[in-house]
């Protein structure tokens, strides 16, 4: 089981942006809500995920992207954008409820359009 994962930080004026690969557990989970919370701490309430790259999200990290949402919405009013999710993630997420925390475009340029909208 592939149990590796890469987050790549990218910052687009007033919006961070975060590549991630691989699978999302426990770890990544946890790497992205630190991140996160940094990118706070400097200011940013604007996010956009990239879910390209990722092969498979395990329960531990949909809790972590659970609780990264309710930082982001319901502490700060701010925004979560995502793409790339296969139709499998899709429908965990929409399962799961994430989507009432931020919304699914079709790539990068939509999720930037609306963030800086």
């Amino acid at each position: 089981m592939q149990t590796s994962y890469s987050i790549t930080k990218e910052e687009k004026d007033d919006v961070i942006l975060f590549r991630l690969n691989g699978y999302i557990a426990e770890q990544g989970g946890d790497a992205l809500k630190t991140q996160v919370e940094e990118a706070i701490n400097e200011g940013y309430s604007l996010f956009g995920l990239d879910f390209t790259g990722v092969s498979l999200v395990s329960s531990p990290g949909i809790a972590h992207l659970i609780n990264i949402c309710s930082i982001v919405m319901d502490d700060l009013d701010g925004e979560i954008y995502t793409w790339g999710l296969d139709k499998h993630h899709t429908s965990v997420f929409e399962m799961t409820g994430l989507f009432s925390y931020f919304v699914n475009t079709a790539n990068e340029e939509e999720a930037l359009e609306h963030l800086r909208g």
